[in-house]
């Protein structure tokens, strides 16, 4: 008797750079029988792909020629995509056993959910035991549900670092703003699924753990000026472009630059230094003003190493 072949469901889409620390805990979580997995790596320069390629075969590896950021990472894996389904987890995401399997189920009744995530919990990591605690669940997410049913809350917005998608949707309506680098890329995609008359759900006795910060390597000072440029800068006055037009994504620029100036100017005169995250952020908001964009004109990122 020849053995059924039954055809997978599910896309996940993996996007690495210098993840050599988190990634082989996060690929020996996933069913590669059950499930395809496609990694999309940023032009890591620590030991990530020799350890994917080693220890995880079944993994499907794009390895771009430069740091693309998340947005176009993902865009890129998602061309490849053939699964009903697609889910955007991040190396440093983890999900409880049968939430993949709960959330697909909910889908098959709820075919009006474009975007569906775990119920999220902050967690920690002890990378010598490669034990992973979940702690409490995460305010921020539970703030953004706005409706309860039996099965799940809807949503205002889903964080990219785990995201279970309808991939035909997605193949409809676009997948991220290629202008993102990093950060309200997700919050963008959430607001256009909405617009296009689909929900966002949080499904309901699941669970992801995000650990929050170690997808990638360790961080000097610059490059966390240069994720806080794109983070509380310049990507939210382009997430403001567009959902509202450009004009307001200028105005929203000037309004943040005056209110970060003032708060410099207080941080001077108070304690005679400039904290990073506010002197970021201006640079960022001040460089959409003036017409800088994310990536250069190599589309390297900008105030990134």
């Amino acid at each position: 008797m020849t053995q059924k072949i039954t055809k997978k469901k599910l896309t996940f889409i993996i996007v690495t750079y210098n993840s050599s620390k988190i990634i082989e805990s996060n690929l020996q979580r996933l069913d590669f029988d059950k499930y395809d997995v496609i990694i999309s790596d940023n032009n890591s320069t620590d030991n990530t792909l020799k350890i994917i390629k080693e220890k995880f075969p079944k993994a499907k590896i794009i390895e771009n020629d430069k740091n693309l950021g998340f947005p176009r990472a993902n865009n890129i894996a998602f061309e490849e995509v053939n699964t009903e389904f697609t889910c955007l987890l991040n190396p440093d995401c983890f999900f409880e056993d049968g939430t993949i399997e709960k959330i697909l189920e909910i889908y098959k009744k709820n075919p009006q959910i474009a975007i569906a995530n775990a119920v999220s919990y902050d967690g920690l990591y002890d990378k010598n035991n490669s034990k992973l605690t979940k702690g409490e669940p995460c305010i921020i997410s539970q703030n953004n549900y706005k409706q309860e049913t039996d099965d799940f809350y809807l949503t205002k917005f889903i964080s990219g670092c785990f995201m279970v998608l309808q991939t035909d949707i997605f193949k409809k309506i676009g997948l991220f703003d290629n202008g993102f680098f990093m950060y309200c890329d997700d919050n963008e995609i959430c607001k256009r699924a909405v617009k296009n008359g689909h929900e966002i759900a949080t499904i309901k006795n699941t669970a992801q753990i995000h650990l929050g910060g170690q997808s990638s390597g360790e961080f000097n000072q610059k490059t966390r000026y240069g994720i806080l440029w794109h983070k509380n800068g310049w990507s939210k006055c382009h997430y403001i472009s567009l959902r509202h037009g450009k004009l307001i994504g200028k105005l929203k620029a000037i309004r943040n630059i005056i209110k970060l100036s003032i708060l410099i100017l207080i941080e001077i005169v108070q304690f005679k230094k400039i904290n990073i995250r506010e002197k970021a952020a201006l640079d960022g908001c001040f460089s959409y003003l003036i017409g800088i964009k994310a990536f250069d004109k190599n589309d390297n990122p900008r105030k990134l190493i």
